[in-house]
């Protein structure tokens, strides 16, 4: 039989809710970018499930409900660093 959601709450584990709250994350992420670009889809995949990784590897704090906004900025930052650190090192000259 179907139980209230409020029912359903409190026995989902710490993990569960953890990820979940990541696969929510990788979704929003996923939607932004078809927003921005024309890509195929699987492409859009792949690269929300590596920048949702960047994202969680440096705020690891905020792994709760972001904003459309607050991810966006987020994800700048992430990108600027980089290409920040792409520029930085050096090139490797062939003789």
């Amino acid at each position: 039989m179907c139980q209230a959601p409020h029912r359903l709450l409190p026995q989902l584990t710490s993990t569960t809710v953890f990820r979940l709250r990541r696969l929510q994350r990788r979704t929003q992420i996923k939607q932004l970018l078809e927003q921005t670009t024309q890509t195929e889809r699987a492409q859009l995949n792949v690269l929300a499930i590596k920048l949702e990784r960047l994202l969680f590897r440096q705020f690891p704090r905020d792994y709760g409900y972001l904003t459309n906004e607050a991810l966006g900025l987020k994800l700048r930052h992430i990108v600027k660093d980089i290409l920040t650190a792409k520029q930085q090192t050096p090139t490797m000259v062939a003789k």
